[in-house]
């Protein structure tokens, strides 16, 4: 797999929609991740995963979700075997309730993928 494109929104760090174009790299088509702790180096990793599985190593998807955010997207362009892919994952959160029907600071993830191959969906 060859990524190409990454943009994530509302992620961690990433309250902002940032887009990281990955064929902008040297000739030798090298290229560094790197910047301050809490800059964003592991969240970019996390995002590609996430929109590859629908999941993160920070566990639960709402954990995911900038705090001051409901809502988070993520779009990961790559090529593998000659083909295009596109893939985007969009998380909504929610708030939870108590035992009692009241609105907690707790909240609860569901998360909606779209894939496309060479431009079609998939």
């Amino acid at each position: 797999m060859k990524p190409i494109k990454l943009t994530i929104e509302g992620v961690n760090s990433f309250n902002e929609a940032q887009t990281l174009d990955f064929e902008a790299v040297g000739r030798n088509n090298l290229f560094c991740i790197s910047g301050k702790t809490g800059a964003g180096k592991t969240t970019i990793f996390d995002s590609i995963m996430l929109a590859l599985y629908g999941k993160s190593g920070k566990g639960d998807l709402a954990d995911v979700v900038n705090l001051s955010r409901m809502t988070a997207r993520v779009t990961f362009d790559f090529a593998a075997n000659g083909d295009f892919y596109s893939v985007e994952r969009a998380i909504k959160c929610r708030r939870e309730k108590d035992g009692n029907g009241a609105v907690t600071e707790k909240r609860a993830a569901s998360s909606e993928c779209t894939l496309f191959k060479n431009g079609a969906p998939f």
